[in-house]
């Protein structure tokens, strides 16, 4: 609600569904004009490219890396145990996200699951999920970077993997991540349930579905992307 010239107009100022919104940045992509990370470079930079996991659940015997590293103009090959190796540690991995108004705190803590353990940025032992990074090498190119990621060699023992919703639930399936018993990271109720039974037991009619949530699949321009700049000083 907002006031023009003393009068009151409801709803001003908010946006309402089915409004069209003024787009901001059309011009700029139009023209040509458009930045993206490609578009960043630096003196001397270097380019990183990630050897993924081709299947969904393995322990990790070996990682081979000696070809790749050998590739002129390969600066690097690092895994897992490099980051750990050079005092690093994993990053805690929150089921809950944080709440919009305070992110140290969870969007919801009456839950009676919410796990919350430890993610290392490339698994040292395990493999979770397919596309899984197992390794990245640094190169003076991609092109080169990418063709040293060709040359990596990883030896596994593969794992029951977990396709869907149903399998996860199912007791004659594996858990895929020990940290989280029965493949249930989060489990949520919302809402008040002693009114919601008192009114399903009062309706005429009570219907009951089964709904499937497909797999969200964003299609991006670029994916997320970073450049870095290390200054000695």
């Amino acid at each position: 609600m907002s006031s023009i010239s003393g009068k009151v107009i409801e709803g001003a100022g908010v946006r309402k569904i089915g409004e069209p919104v003024l787009r901001k940045e059309d011009h700029r992509f139009i023209t040509g004009q458009g930045e993206y990370s490609d578009d960043l470079n630096k003196d001397g930079q270097l380019y990183g490219f990630f050897v993924r996991s081709q299947v969904a659940h393995c322990i990790i015997k070996e990682i081979r890396i000696g070809a790749a590293k050998k590739l002129q103009g390969v600066k690097a090959v690092l895994t897992g145990k490099d980051f750990k190796g050079d005092g690093f540690g994993p990053i805690v991995h929150r089921a809950i996200e944080g709440a919009p108004e305070d992110w140290t705190k969870p969007m919801f803590d009456n839950s009676d699951i919410a796990i919350e353990f430890s993610q290392w940025p490339m698994p040292i032992e395990k493999v979770y999920h397919v596309g899984e990074p197992i390794a990245i090498v640094i190169a003076d190119r991609m092109s080169i970077a990418e063709t040293g990621a060709g040359l990596v060699e990883v030896e596994f023992d593969e794992l029951t993997p977990i396709t869907d919703i149903i399998q996860a639930k199912t007791s004659t399936f594996p858990d895929i991540n020990e940290f989280v018993p029965k493949n249930v990271a989060v489990h949520h109720i919302r809402g008040n349930t002693e009114s919601t039974n008192l009114a399903m037991e009062k309706a005429d009619h009570v219907f009951t579905e089964t709904i499937n949530v497909p797999r969200l699949v964003s299609a991006q321009m670029e994916p997320r992307s970073g450049i870095g700049e290390y200054e000695p000083k």
